[in-house]
């Protein structure tokens, strides 16, 4: 079969062809019109970027730095072809803006000129006009001076009832590094750490605190960084207590098996006390003031007396009692003494660089306390003890630490009282 052969003449002669083609010519001829006679307009480009090069600048040469603001904008305006510059067609990215900081030679705030062109020369707008010819920039050596931090709570009430805030502050740290401006920085007066406190608070509670540098004069120091950070935050917890009143009561330590099953009777003078408990969302039903150890009882009545103030999580009162005495009962017993061999005496964490040698080969005239039978089975093998000098300073020469002393599979007796060992010690080389 013979192929047809292309004829423009024939295509023309198509309706649907000529349709499309004539639509086409018309798109074209009406773009083109748009473009040759498209009216002028003026549009803003707003939040062009200022740069600003420090890198081998004057004020780098003079040992100045840039403080404060540094992410500058100025707002643009262009004109051109609607066509070209309507619909936020021309972004910020159409802008070269500088600052020069070829006059910065010393110290303080600079009105630096601001240098605007298209960042591609041949883009077809006009820039009209800017709306900052200068901006101020504040220029200073850096400096650093390391401050302590005071704390300062804000609130119309902080507790409420019978809660109280403590004024010994917690925090997560105590002193800063501050940086920035030397002028600033030679009028630091202190930092201050700021607590919000929005509502009453019943417990102990942790905030987080805004630091601010103040100067001499009260005013608070521009262009400061702390520990290299401009906007820190730091916790600060507020301890909070409850008045209260609660009964007293103690505990025992080092007892031999057979008081831990019955423990020792004891009296407490006063019985109850009114104090203030810190509030760390544990209830407490009665307030423990001390762990008797058995080394400091004998047979007979052991009295001891204990300040309130030393006890934790506790304060006293004004008014209210500051001490109590406990006295605890210890039934009759018999008394023995015994002596310990040094080579029952194990040492742990002794330095590796140094030689601890004991002075001597024993110690002598240990009293224990327990029943006759018991007693009469001791010997100076059944008496250990154990020394830890992991947080003993040991200088050369004589050394002493105090020796804990336990007595080996103990029914009922206990060493009472204490007791040291002396040992050499020279540096290992």
């Amino acid at each position: 079969m013979k192929k047809k052969s292309f004829s423009l003449h024939n295509l023309f002669q198509d309706n649907k062809f000529v349709m499309v083609f004539s639509l086409v010519i018309a798109v074209i001829f009406w773009a083109s019109v748009c473009i040759a006679f498209s009216p002028e307009t003026e549009v803003v480009v707003e939040n062009v970027p200022v740069e600003i090069d420090m890198e081998n600048s004057v004020p780098s040469q003079y040992g100045l730095k840039m403080f404060g603001e540094n992410n500058y904008t100025v707002d643009i305006t262009i004109s051109g072809s609607k066509y070209i510059i309507g619909g936020r067609s021309i972004t910020a990215d159409a802008f070269k803006v500088t600052a020069s900081t070829s006059l910065v030679t010393s110290a303080g705030t600079h009105s630096l000129q601001l240098k605007v062109s298209k960042a591609d020369e041949s883009a077809n707008f006009t820039i009209e006009d800017y709306s900052e010819p200068f901006i101020s920039v504040y220029f200073d050596e850096y400096a650093e001076a390391q401050a302590n931090i005071e704390v300062k709570v804000e609130g119309d009430k902080i507790t409420s009832g019978d809660y109280i805030a403590d004024e010994n502050y917690i925090t997560d740290r105590k002193t800063v590094l501050v940086g920035g401006p030397a002028l600033e920085v030679s009028q630091l007066s202190k930092v201050i750490a700021t607590v919000s406190v929005d509502d009453p608070i019943e417990k102990s509670t942790a905030f987080n605190a805004k630091l601010s540098a103040v100067g001499k004069n009260g005013n608070e120091l521009s262009f400061i960084t702390f520990d290299g950070e401009s906007n820190p935050t730091m916790t600060v917890t507020i301890p909070v207590y409850k008045k209260v009143t609660v009964p007293i009561n103690a505990g025992f330590s080092g007892a031999p098996s057979n008081y831990i099953t019955n423990p020792l009777e004891y009296t407490c003078s006063p019985k109850t006390v009114t104090v203030a408990l810190l509030q760390n969302g544990t209830e407490t039903e009665a307030l423990k003031v001390a762990d008797i150890n058995f080394t400091t009882l004998k047979p007979g009545t052991n009295s001891f007396r204990y300040n309130l103030s030393a006890v934790d999580g506790v304060k006293v009162i004004s008014g209210e009692a500051s001490y109590v005495t406990l006295r605890v009962t210890v039934p009759a017993q018999s008394e023995g003494t015994f002596d310990i061999l040094s080579n029952n005496i194990s040492i742990s964490n002794a330095p590796i660089d140094r030689s601890v040698n004991f002075t001597s080969s024993k110690i002598s005239g240990i009293t224990v306390y327990g029943n006759e039978q018991e007693l009469s089975a001791l010997n100076s093998d059944t008496l250990k003890a154990r020394i830890d000098l992991a947080n003993v300073e040991i200088k050369d020469g004589l050394n002493t630490v105090d020796v804990p002393l336990y007595i080996k599979d103990s029914y009922g007796c206990w060493i009472y009282g204490t007791y040291e060992i002396s040992f050499t010690s020279q540096k290992i080389y």
